[in-house]
């Protein structure tokens, strides 16, 4: 059959014309690809110390079970749950620095973002499945950063497709697919998510089944392999015991990342939360109790905890998308444009990623890498303890230098977290006590954290000063300071700072 000929069938079926069909992985793939450039992928200060651990466990060979980062909590135990994503990440860097990191999670983005979008041209119009993948991206956008979870989602999206389709054949997942839970649950915590994906469709499975005794022997023989594969990990069975305790922690609120959904700041999520919400209402009949229970359970995980909102989203997409595609499939010519769009979106974020590994990215001052800030601190100052703010703790680890607190909160635990909400305040008795017992020398904090006030009002002394940090010194160390600035230059101070000196 000739191309044109293909056209005039797609046309006749649809009454549209044939490039429409191309239309929503191809733009989703140049959404992906823009990612690639867009600097707002870095904006987790998180990504550094997730960096920092892969080279560390590239350069000793093994995975740390207690801290090797902190002072205020040197060799307390910690999991590194997400081990093999942030050796990933390590390597990448390597071999690509900033940018190649920037193409691996982009890439990550795409692969998810296509893959919805192919199965929405298999549920939708054309010009609705574009709609219906762009309000996919536009509320995954939040989620793009360079951090494991985004590893972990593109398994998220492989494994609940996996799911539906066994589910479409009416017969269990290939045994070999309990592997990937080899991989995921190294990647991220997340994997629990899986097998609870897994317990609904086998569940469904049997609810269904005429044979409910072979039902259970089936699923049952693929839920123990599931099960068996989250156990390699080199934490062992403790791997399922993390993501409850992280998540029963009092201190949570304080963590942007697992604060509730709120509508005026999580506008997209809103948006889609609230959407879904009416078509599983609407549809839950032809979603089926199961189903309806599971997009239930994950939409109220989504509004609890902002964590989740990518995996509602992820999973909600596709789940409606396989409940609205035509039972019939699709027609030769409509099918053979679909795989044309995966393999042309395919081509354009590889050449955009080739692209971006040719552009350095030279990463400037930012409150997710206050490299200014810490650059002004002069050796004998970095010798002594700091205290800083939160956000800035990846940053530091990066750097070789022993931060107060960083975005591990999970190991710090609420004792630790509370203590530290009552110093970055301005609290001077829980200050003194925390500077007197870890002979603290400085100090990088927001310029509104209150702790800056106390601060100066005790005789600290400022040794730099932008709009994204400002450190201050012991006033018994300043001299270090100064003696350990270059010359020509006054303790280190940026012009910015200078500017900023009182007169």
């Amino acid at each position: 059959m000739t191309a044109s000929m293909q056209t005039d069938e797609l046309r006749m079926e649809t009454g549209q014309p044939a490039w429409l069909v191309v239309l929503p992985p191809v733009a989703v793939a140049c959404w992906a690809a823009a990612m690639m450039f867009n600097a707002r992928i870095f904006r987790d200060p998180d990504t550094n110390w997730h960096l920092a651990t892969g080279n560390l466990i590239l350069r000793t060979g093994r995975v740390p079970d207690s801290d090797p980062f902190s002072w205020s909590a040197a060799g307390q135990p910690w999991m590194a749950h997400e081990w093999l994503a942030e050796v990933v990440m390590a390597l990448i860097y390597k071999a690509g620095a900033w940018q190649g990191l920037a193409v691996m999670m982009s890439a990550a983005l795409g692969a998810i973002l296509v893959v919805i979008a192919a199965r929405a041209t298999q549920a939708l119009a054309p010009q609705r499945a574009l709609l219906a993948a762009a309000i996919v991206a536009a509320a995954l956008a939040p989620a793009t950063l360079v951090r494991p979870h985004l590893i972990a989602y593109v398994l998220l999206t492989a494994w609940t497709v996996l799911l539906m389709k066994a589910r479409s054949a009416d017969r269990t997942p290939p045994l070999w697919s309990a592997l990937l839970l080899v991989l995921w649950v190294n990647l991220h915590g997340s994997f629990i998510i899986a097998i609870a994906i897994a317990g609904a469709f086998g569940l469904e499975a049997l609810l269904n089944s005429q044979d409910r005794l072979a039902t259970v022997r089936q699923w049952g023989l693929f839920g123990g392999l599931c099960v068996a594969a989250t156990l390699a990990n080199p934490h062992g069975a403790g791997a399922w015991l993390y993501p409850f305790q992280v998540s029963g922690m009092e201190s949570l609120p304080m963590i942007t990342e697992w604060r509730p959904l709120n509508p005026r700041t999580d506008v997209l999520q809103t948006v889609y939360i609230a959407i879904v919400g009416v078509c599983t209402a609407v549809w839950h009949r032809r979603l089926g109790l199961v189903r309806t229970a599971l997009l239930s359970g994950l939409l109220v995980m989504a509004v609890m905890h902002g964590r989740h909102q990518a995996v509602f989203v992820i999973v909600s997409s596709l789940v409606i998308l396989d409940m609205l595609k035509s039972r019939g499939g699709l027609s030769p010519p409509r099918a053979q444009w679909r795989r044309r769009s995966v393999a042309l979106a395919i081509g354009v974020i590889g050449a955009a990623g080739l692209a971006r590994l040719l552009m350095p990215i030279e990463r400037s001052n930012a409150k997710s890498y206050p490299v200014d800030a810490i650059a002004a601190v002069p050796s004998p100052i970095r010798a002594t303890n700091v205290i800083n703010f939160y956000d800035f703790g990846g940053a530091l680890i990066l750097k070789d230098l022993r931060p107060y607190i960083d975005g591990r909160a999970d190991m710090y635990g609420d004792a630790h977290m509370a203590e530290y909400a009552r110093v970055i305040a301005g609290d001077p008795a829980a200050f003194n006590r925390v500077v007197r017992a870890g002979n603290v020398g400085w100090l990088m904090l927001d310029p509104d954290n209150g702790l800056v006030s106390l601060a100066r009002q005790q005789g600290w002394q400022r040794l730099h000063a932008d709009r994204i940090a400002i450190v201050l010194v012991r006033p018994d160390l300043m001299p270090r300071a100064t003696d350990g600035a270059p010359r020509g230059g006054a303790a280190q101070l940026s012009p910015s700072t200078q500017r900023m000196r009182p007169r």
